[in-house]
């Protein structure tokens, strides 16, 4: 790991850490005890808003894109475990803040977990939803095909909520507009892409 990376203000209030190994995009926002949210495979820190917001008014609240997402650093290599317990502990530096509940989803789960055992005097708390040490082979080679047909090109935001729409029919509308909004960018051709690796 590096010495403490600095903090910087990107777009769309977003935050960003400058000088760690891998630099990690979040939202911060209230003011209290600290609170990391840490999302699932293939979403970004947006996934987290409703969370946030109901608890902004009592907490400091840290949504990440983890690595390989969204408006975060993209590395070739480095998707382990540790490595994303790491980035956690990046963050919490970075801002200066001595210990957080670390609560996450699927990945994020496995993250948070991890992060609490790694670094248990910085971890005052995890919450870990969906998910489970040990998944079936069958189930993550289930997971990788739908994650990688995720990764193409978009015209423009309607048709990737349309797709959204297909791949998650339960899922919420205000989520499908996050999703959207934060989980692609624009490609220098001109259409949208996933705001993620094609990986881990």
């Amino acid at each position: 790991m590096t010495a403490t990376a600095a903090v910087e203000r990107i777009e769309d209030g977003l935050f960003r850490t400058r000088g760690a190994d891998v630099d990690i995009a979040f939202r911060v926002r209230g003011e209290g005890p600290a609170v990391v949210l840490l999302h699932g495979t293939s979403a970004n820190h947006a996934v987290w808003e409703p969370v946030g917001d109901a608890l902004a008014d009592r907490a400091t609240v840290i949504a990440l894109d983890q690595r390989g997402h969204g408006r975060s650093d993209k590395p070739v290599a480095g998707y382990a475990a540790l490595d994303f317990a790491d980035d956690v502990i990046t963050v919490l530096d970075a801002l200066g803040v001595a210990d957080a509940v670390i609560a996450g989803h699927s990945l994020g789960g496995r993250n948070a977990w991890v992060t609490a055992a790694r670094h248990p005097d910085r971890v005052s708390g995890a919450v870990v939803v969906d998910y489970t040490p040990y998944v079936e082979a069958a189930v993550l080679d289930e997971l990788d095909i739908r994650v990688a047909a995720g990764f193409r090109s978009f015209d423009g935001v309607l048709e990737i909520e349309d797709y959204l729409r297909g791949r998650y029919p339960a899922i919420l509308p205000g989520a499908i507009e996050r999703r959207a909004r934060w989980g692609y960018l624009r490609a220098a051709d001109g259409r949208w892409i996933p705001a993620r690796t094609s990986g881990p």
